[in-house]
């Protein structure tokens, strides 16, 4: 048997290298670590004027301390943007149902409620470490309606 003919994973085994685990947390994990998360107290009160990039930055190391994991933060692209994108997992779509019959009670009427709830958790979150950054009084100042979102990807 020469080389050519044994697979990677062959050769590996044979090698006694062991394939490598996902460090990536899984999207339930991603929820149970949001649901899990307390609210913080105030860390800038004034983030909203301090520029995307410090913006991405500071909602990053919130999360980190915050112990949430997988969730995705990024900065939006474009001469003319100005939010910061927070990006929930959602899991494949052969283990979630969904719905668009807001009547409906049962297994995807639950798994919408929860999602709601998570996503509305992580904006708290975010709004009370930094609670500026939902704050639209100043019209003159404030380029854009918003300056991060919470998402689902």
């Amino acid at each position: 048997m020469t080389g050519s003919d044994l697979s990677k994973t062959q050769a590996n085994q044979l090698l006694g290298i062991k394939p490598r685990k996902s460090s990536k947390p899984t999207p339930e994990q991603a929820f149970a670590s949001i649901e899990a998360a307390g609210l913080p107290a105030v860390v800038n009160p004034t983030l909203r004027h301090e520029g995307m990039g410090a913006r991405t930055r500071a909602i990053r190391a919130l999360l980190k301390t915050q112990g949430i994991k997988g969730v995705s933060v990024r900065q939006s692209t474009g001469s003319m943007c100005f939010w910061t994108y927070v990006d929930i997992p959602r899991p494949p779509l052969g283990e979630r149902t969904l719905s668009t019959d807001v009547g409906y009670i049962g297994d995807r009427g639950a798994y919408l409620a929860r999602e709601r709830s998570v996503r509305e958790k992580l904006q708290a979150i975010i709004l009370a470490a930094f609670p500026d950054l939902d704050d639209r009084s100043d019209a003159y100042t404030d380029y854009s309606d918003f300056v991060f979102m919470v998402g689902f990807d």
